[in-house]
C-alpha cells in the first residue's frame, strides 16, 4: 500500500547534529510549535531506520513541497564528516523500496529545492544516485565489471546467500563449512518447499494489515471480523489508527492494551499480571470511499500444535510500513513466551503474523536484536499466549 498522496519527490536531509533518534528530533520540532517530527524516516549512524511521520501525512521538511514528497533525515553533520557505511547501505535500500512504490518520484537533496547546504558538501550524492540507479542490490566490493557480479546478484535475489552487515560480500573470501551448510539448506528449502511457501503467502496475506498510528505504525492481523490484534507498542499513545488492508483503508479504535509507557518512556503494566505487548483494535468505519466491507475480513487460523525447533516460518507484515512484506526463516529456539527466529524482522513488522507451512498462525513478530555484530535474531510472541490473553486467562500465561 502506497501513500494516499501524490509523491513526486524523495528528499534527503541531514540532521546537522550528532547521531540522534527520531524521538529526539520529534522533541525539537514540537518545540518549534509543529505537530511533531517533520521527516517520514530517520536513518541512524548504526544503519537502523526509525519511522517518523506516516507516509500518508504531509511532511514538514521543505517549504512548498511537503504535500507531494517523502522526507528522509540521515543523522549527522555532513559539512564535517561523511555518513557511515551502515547509513549509506540502509539509505540506499530505503530509497529503492520507496522508488518501487512511487516510480515517478525524483530523489533530491534539500539544497536542490531550497537555499540551504543540507545535506552537506561531504555527503556522497553521486555515489548514492549510482547505487539507487543500480537498484541498491550490489555490494560495495562487487563492481559490475567483476566476472562473478551477475551470479552473486542472482544468488542474493534467490535468497541462497547474503552479504555482511558492513554492506560487503567479500567475494574472494573462502567458503567455510558452516556457510556452506547455511547456503545449501536455503537452496534445499527453496527447491523443495517453494510451493508450500507460495500457498501460505497467497492464503494468509489478506488477514494481515498495516497499522498507521500517529507518526509511526506497524502491522496487525485479524482474529475476527473487524477485530485486529497488534503489538501494544505499535499503538502507544494513540486511541485511533488507520488500518490499510487488501480491501481498502479503515479507521480503528484501540480497545485493549497489555502494556503502556509513562511520560518518561518507562514501561508500566495496565495490570500486574498482564505483562504482554499486545493490543486489540476494532474497525469502526471506512477511511475512503473505495474501501469495501464485503463479507468481512479474512482471519488467521491459530495453530493446533506448537512449532518445533527447525520448523520453517513465514512472516508477513509491513516493515518500514511497506504493505505485505514477506520473510522466511526457521524456529531457532523457544521459551514459554517467545519463539526466536532468524527470519527478517524490521521496524514495522511489529504486530504482524508468523505462519507455519500449513498456513496456521504461530506468533506475533515483536522484537529484534540490533547492532553491527548482530543479525537475524528476533522474536515472536507465541500464538498460545495471544489466545490466552484474548480469552482473559492471564494467570495461565508463562513468561
Amino acid at each position: 500500500m502506497g501513500s494516499l498522496r501524490q509523491i513526486d519527490f524523495i528528499f534527503v536531509h541531514h540532521s546537522a547534529s550528532p547521531d540522534v533518534s527520531a524521538q529526539e528530533i520529534d522533541g525539537w520540532h514540537k518545540a518549534q510549535g509543529w505537530a511533531g517530527i517533520g521527516y517520514h524516516y530517520v536513518v541512524r549512524a548504526s544503519g537502523e531506520i526509525e519511522p517518523g511521520r506516516t507516509e500518508i501525512a504531509n511532511g514538514a521538511h521543505c517549504k512548498g513541497l511537503n504535500h507531494n514528497s517523502i522526507g528522509i533525515c540521515v543523522t549527522g553533520d555532513f559539512t564535517e564528516h561523511k555518513p557511515t557505511n551502515e547509513q549509506m547501505a540502509s539509505l540506499v535500500g530505503l530509497i529503492v523500496s520507496l522508488k518501487r512504490k512511487y516510480p515517478g518520484a525524483e530523489v533530491v537533496r534539500h539544497s536542490d529545492k531550497a537555499a540551504t547546504e543540507c545535506p552537506g558538501h561531504l555527503f556522497p550524492w553521486g555515489e548514492l544516485l549510482n547505487l539507487v540507479g543500480r537498484g541498491g542490490d550490489m555490494f560495495s566490493d562487487v563492481p559490475e565489471s567483476r566476472w562473478s557480479a551477475a551470479t552473486i546478484k542472482l544468488a542474493v535475489e534467490l535468497g541462497i546467500m547474503g552479504g555482511f552487515p558492513d554492506g560487503t560480500f567479500k567475494p574472494a573470501e573462502q567458503f567455510t563449512r558452516e556457510q556452506a551448510a547455511s547456503a545449501l539448506t536455503r537452496l534445499f528449502f527453496l527447491t523443495h518447499e517453494e510451493s508450500k511457501v507460495n500457498t501460505v503467502i497467497r492464503n494468509c496475506s489478506p488477514a494481515v494489515a498495516t497499522v498507521y498510528a500517529g507518526g509511526g505504525g506497524g502491522s496487525g492481523f485479524f482474529v475476527s471480523d473487524k477485530l485486529l490484534v497488534t503489538n501494544a507498542h505499535v499503538v502507544n499513545g494513540v486511541n485511533t489508527v488507520t488500518i490499510v488492508t487488501a480491501q481498502g483503508n479503515f479507521i480503528g479504535e484501540v480497545e485493549r492494551r497489555g502494556m503502556v509507557w509513562d511520560s518518561k518512556g518507562n514501561i508500566t503494566w495496565a495490570e500486574k499480571n498482564v505483562a504482554v505487548d499486545l493490543a486489540t483494535v476494532r474497525i469502526t468505519k471506512k477511511a475512503d470511499e473505495k474501501a469495501a466491507w464485503g463479507s468481512g475480513f479474512p482471519v488467521v487460523k491459530f495453530a493446533d500444535t506448537e512449532p518445533k525447533d527447525g520448523d520453517f516460518l513465514v512472516l508477513i507484515g509491513s516493515p518500514l510500513l511497506i504493505q505485505g512484506w514477506k520473510s522466511l526463516g526457521i524456529v531457532s529456539r523457544q521459551t514459554p513466551f517467545f519463539i526466536n527466529t532468524d527470519a527478517a524482522i524490521n521496524p514495522g513488522n511489529s504486530g504482524g503474523a508468523g505462519f507455519n507451512l500449513s498456513g496456521e498462525f504461530v506468533g506475533v513478530p515483536t522484537y529484534k536484536y540490533s547492532g553491527n555484530a548482530v543479525d537475524s535474531m528476533g522474536g515472536l510472541i507465541r500464538s498460545e499466549v495471544v489466545r490466552l490473553w484474548l480469552d482473559g486467562r492471564h494467570d495461565q500465561i508463562k513468561f
